[in-house]
């Protein structure tokens, strides 16, 4: 079995549109079959600062193990089978939409319009802790139009992973072990609730 792999991120997001298309060809050497996949994945109306790559996603271009409470995503999975010449095509289109919002109680800070802010200035980083607040609705549609619907509503508390990070509240940046790395903490959930609706 031979796998060729080719994948093309088109980096075409104009602040909140990202679009990344991936195409993978599976032909058996002892027959005439083959299976060609394709799978587009549409970012649309993304909380700013974020980007997926690989389904992992990245603030700014930092893991910071958290996932962002507002987005919608739209993920199109094209599969051909050919064998002996015949042709069977199957589409699955998976929707995925994210809303809600972040709470906290750490001096200075606040989420107001979509953004952090600290001390009134916005900034390109979460507050030591946090809360996050989101329904996440999910839609799955096959190649016979049969839709699976499914909403969560999920409530994480987060906080940073490491205690050698600390928030400088004059310069607005994060320090680790009193050196500016350039980066931004890792967070762990503390406490996590997930009610599942399904439809």
């Amino acid at each position: 079995m031979i796998m060729k792999t080719s994948i093309v991120i088109l980096l075409l997001f104009v602040t909140t549109y990202m679009e990344v298309y991936s195409q993978t060809v599976t032909h058996s050497s002892e027959s005439d079959e083959r299976i060609i996949s394709s799978e587009k994945i549409e970012y649309l109306n993304m909380e700013e600062g974020w980007a997926q790559e690989k389904k992992v996603w990245y603030y700014y271009g930092n893991r910071i193990m958290v996932v962002p409470v507002s987005y919608i995503l739209r993920e199109t999975i094209d599969s051909t089978y050919i064998s002996n010449g015949t042709e069977i095509k199957i589409r699955i289109t998976n929707y995925e939409e994210s809303s809600g919002s972040y709470q906290t109680s750490e001096d200075g800070w606040a989420w107001e319009n979509g953004i952090w802010t600290f001390n009134g200035d916005t900034v390109r980083s979460y507050p030591p802790s946090f809360t996050k607040k989101a329904q996440v609705g999910k839609m799955k549609i096959d190649s016979d139009d049969r839709k699976t619907i499914q909403t969560n509503k999920i409530e994480e508390f987060y906080r940073i992973d490491d205690e050698k990070w600390t928030w400088d509240s004059n310069r607005k940046m994060w320090f680790y072990d009193n050196v500016d790395i350039h980066k931004l903490p890792k967070y762990k959930i503390i406490k996590s609730r997930i009610v599942t609706l399904s439809h």
